[in-house]
C-alpha cells in the first residue's frame, strides 16, 4: 500500500508512472479549503490533461500544485472516504495497487477493468461515501498531492 507522502523523489507511485495514463494540474494545499482538489483551467474530458512526464509533474508540485490522475482506457477506481468502510469490503475484494488518502483515512483501489463501463456511482454509507470513477468519466487526486480536508 502507498501513503500519501510517499514517492516524493520521483512525484508518483512506480505503479502510475505510465506514458498511457494522463493527468490533470489540481489546485494546492494554499486554495481555500474547498477548492484544493479542482483542475486549475477546468476540467474538459477531451482536453486539459496530458501524458505522464515526470517533469511536468515535478514542476506543478514543486510550484505547490496538486496532480490528478485522468480516469482512462482500461482503469477503475473506487474511492473510499473512510477506514471503515474499507475494512468492511475490502475482505470481498480482489486485492489489488491501493493508496491511502489524506482525506478522512480514505483509500482509493486502483483496478483493471475489461468492460465498457458507463455509469460512475456515489454510495452513502453510515460512515462517510465510497465512490466510483470510471474512464473517460472524471480524475482522482494522486500523492504525493497535499490538501488539507
Amino acid at each position: 500500500m502507498t501513503r500519501q507522502s510517499d514517492n516524493l523523489d520521483t512525484g508518483l507511485p512506480e505503479q502510475l508512472q505510465k506514458p498511457e495514463y494522463n493527468f490533470v494540474k489540481l489546485t494546492g494545499a494554499d486554495a481555500p479549503e474547498d477548492k484544493q482538489k479542482e483542475p486549475v483551467d477546468g476540467f474538459k474530458q477531451d482536453y486539459n490533461h496530458e501524458p505522464y512526464n515526470s517533469a511536468n509533474i515535478k514542476a506543478w508540485l514543486n510550484h505547490g500544485y496538486n496532480v490528478g490522475l485522468y480516469v482512462q482506457h482500461n482503469l477503475f477506481v473506487l474511492d473510499f472516504d473512510t477506514t471503515e468502510d474499507y475494512k468492511a469490503l475490502k475482505p470481498h475484494l480482489p486485492d489489488t495497487f491501493t493508496v491511502e488518502t489524506q482525506s478522512r483515512d480514505g483509500y482509493h483501489l486502483y483496478y483493471k477493468c475489461y468492460d465498457d463501463l458507463t455509469r460512475q456511482r456515489s454510495i452513502e454509507t453510515p460512515n462517510g461515501e465510497i465512490d466510483t470513477r470510471i474512464p473517460g468519466k472524471g480524475y482522482i487526486i494522486v500523492p504525493p498531492s497535499e490538501y488539507k480536508n
